[in-house]
């Protein structure tokens, strides 16, 4: 017998004496090759659904390694979450995923769903069955798409930003999840790869005097009233798109938010109902902006006379010359064509209604009011969406806090009907608050509380009535009644 006889015979009786050892329920390592090209597979047992049934795993080259996969896994089996049979790849599960998706998404959110999952996942993983799926082969994926040429879009060889990197980390777990919920697998192998983080988002909005030189720009432009009104009330661009006539009322200056027109590739489709449940609003109008839409509604009449028989009678508010209404990419088009020719920052169609709400929140405007406006669900979402805008107004903030707490004293009086003449009032010790005279003679005067100096009114913080203290009826003492 020669030496790798006696060899091969060793290995063989140790493998026998291991697995004679082995206990029970820690499954077990063959095998399936010669002792030289070994194929070592691994084996345990699993209850699925009251069935016992078998997990394997190989060949792997060497026993140790095979030794190790089944360390593992039993491991996973005593957390409660061990691999089960399935051997589905993430390219047919992501398929899977979709179908049961799609009745419950938007035309356009299928579609964008359905390019991550064809041009992002199943390039790098849908080779892979999911059980067999690791942090690791993720982590790669990430890391490929974050090479330059992995963004699809534009003609730059581009890579994928973090935000869109979010979103196909999102998309495969969300896959992932509904494998876990069908028992495919035990556990979302995603929960252990680092989620990207999302890039911050930096809103392009333009000043008060740059949107009036903008709207001054295009008053010679055909759809100049659809720049107007999407400024004016922060309605998206399918809002627009999808408002009829029927729901706008220019008696009571208000439109009605109940519909949209979106788009699906090229393919516009018009939709029922808003983006969110909050989306369907009455948005009151200004006075000008009904004034514009009145001119509209005269230009559109003119038209369809032109056009005669041919002319469409869709019910839109915003169409083309022969009544079909607009499609999204021609409104995007023109409007960025308009803004290059304007002396004006570049911004993007939609971020005319970043401007509306941003404009509105440094007039003063109340957020939940702003809300209304913008269709969104609750004044949080609009705060943590233009956050930008509280900075500034930090310092009026410090400001009107230290006015409450300061302790003002009313240092000057003015006649009530004398316009801005002073006259000391004598009593620095007299705090602020509202006083009312029951003299018949109307002797009154306004006390203006304030926290400058001796010599000014700079800083008022609020106006009180008091009576002269050389009054006689006085008596040099200030009569003070409590308002109601």
């Amino acid at each position: 017998m020669t030496d790798k006889e006696r060899t091969s015979d060793k290995e063989r009786t140790s493998d026998k004496e291991r697995r004679r050892r082995r206990p029970k329920g820690t499954g077990a390592v063959r095998n399936r090759g010669t002792a030289r090209n070994p194929r070592w597979f691994a084996y345990h047992w699993v209850m699925v659904e009251g069935e016992r049934r078998q997990i394997s795993k190989g060949p792997f080259r060497m026993r140790v390694e095979a030794e190790d996969w089944l360390k593992d896994e039993l491991q996973k089996s005593r957390e409660g979450r061990p691999t089960l049979p399935s051997k589905i790849t993430v390219a047919e599960l992501l398929d899977e995923w979709l179908m049961v998706r799609q009745p419950a998404l938007e035309p356009n959110t299928y579609g964008e769903y359905v390019r991550v999952v064809e041009h992002r996942i199943k390039p790098h993983l849908g080779r892979y069955k999911v059980r067999d799926l690791r942090p690791g082969h993720v982590a790669k994926m990430l890391r490929a798409l974050r090479q330059p040429g992995a963004n699809r879009r534009g003609k730059a060889s581009r890579p994928l930003g973090e935000t869109s990197l979010q979103h196909t980390y999102t998309t495969l777990k969300s896959a992932i999840e509904y494998a876990v919920r069908q028992q495919l697998v035990s556990h979302n192998v995603m929960d252990d790869v680092d989620r990207p983080r999302r890039e911050a988002t930096h809103i392009r909005v333009w000043s008060a005097g740059q949107l009036a030189a903008f709207l001054a720009s295009v008053e010679a432009e055909r759809l100049a009233p659809l720049f107007r009104l999407a400024s004016h009330t922060g309605a998206r661009r399918s809002e627009l798109l999808g408002l009829r006539w029927s729901h706008v009322d220019l008696a009571a200056a208000t439109i009605s938010i109940a519909s949209r027109r979106t788009r699906v590739g090229y393919t516009m489709v018009d939709r029922a109902g808003t983006k969110t449940a909050a989306g369907a609003r009455v948005v009151d109008l200004d006075a000008e902006t009904v004034n514009a839409l009145k001119a509209w509604r005269k230009a559109q009449a003119a038209e369809r006379g032109a056009w005669e028989a041919a002319y469409v009678d869709s019910g839109y508010v915003f169409t083309d010359e022969s009544g079909q209404p607009l499609h999204a990419d021609h409104v995007a088009n023109r409007f960025d064509r308009l803004v290059r020719k304007a002396s004006v920052p570049t911004i993007r169609f939609h971020d005319l209604r970043h401007t509306h709400a941003t404009l509105l929140l440094k007039a003063g405007v109340p957020v939940h009011v702003v809300a209304q406006r913008l269709g969104h669900s609750s004044p949080a979402l609009t705060l943590s969406i233009y956050s930008h805008v509280l900075p500034r107004q930090q310092s009026a903030a410090a400001l009107a806090f230290a006015r409450l707490v300061a302790e003002p004293r009313c240092r000057y009086l003015r006649r009530a009907t004398q316009g801005p003449s002073r006259l000391h009032y004598g009593r620095s010790d007299l705090k602020c608050e509202r006083l009312r005279s029951p003299n018949p003679h109307g002797n009154l005067f306004l006390a203006v509380c304030v926290s400058g100096g001796d010599d000014h009114c700079d800083s008022v913080d609020h106006e009180i009535w008091a009576r002269r203290s050389d009054d006689p009826t006085t008596q040099g003492t200030p009569s003070r009644t409590a308002s109601p």
